[in-house]
């Protein structure tokens, strides 16, 4: 619009047309091959609207970007605009970026002697859910720590990023209520 604003205006001061059309043409190929030249080196932010971040100390869901600030939506439902300068600047974790994520849940039993129960239990609870992928890896349960007489077991599998916080929810609590049934004694309780 600015454009043709400016091309009208000459046209109407005198100046000649076939040359305006010209000028325009040689003004609109330079500015393309300048982007193209230019656009590996402009920075650009590593998310999209929509998308689940965390950038500094806030975590929320992308709403919208400009050229000076981004606007993000925590998960405790503050509105924060945080200036692009300090996105480039800062660590930013784009947890949408990649389609799967791997899914952590670590408990602490108290005896040693239920360490293979505990896994057993633990690893198919995660082999039956049907969100859990066996892509990149095969659900796996270790033995993380022993502090305290205290056996530290983790769980590791693999979800669609999308139902990473749901699968973790739950798969949770469906290992705390089977380790229970199993009569395993958690580390801290009696």
């Amino acid at each position: 619009a600015l454009i043709l604003i400016f091309a009208g205006a000459l046209i109407a001061v005198g100046f000649d047309s076939r040359y305006l059309l010209r000028i325009i043409i040689m003004i609109g190929l330079a500015a393309i091959v300048v982007l193209l030249v230019l656009r590996p080196y402009l920075p650009t932010l590593p998310f999209r609207a929509g998308k689940t971040v965390k950038v500094g100390s806030f975590l929320g869901k992308i709403e919208a970007t400009t050229m000076i600030h981004t606007r993000m939506r925590t998960f405790d439902g503050k509105t924060v605009f945080i200036p692009n300068s300090i996105i480039l600047k800062d660590v930013v974790i784009n947890y949408h970026h990649t389609p799967t994520r791997r899914l952590k849940i670590d408990i602490p039993i108290r005896h040693i002697k239920d360490i293979l129960k505990a896994k057993q239990v633990m690893e198919s609870i995660m082999i039956d859910d049907p969100r859990v992928r066996l892509e990149p890896a095969r659900p796996t349960v270790y033995v993380l720590n022993l502090v305290d007489g205290c056996v530290k077991l983790g769980a590791r599998c693999w979800v669609d990023n999308d139902k990473y916080w749901i699968s973790q929810c739950e798969m949770l609590e469906k290992m705390l209520y089977r380790i229970d049934l199993e009569k395993i004694i958690l580390a801290g309780r009696r």
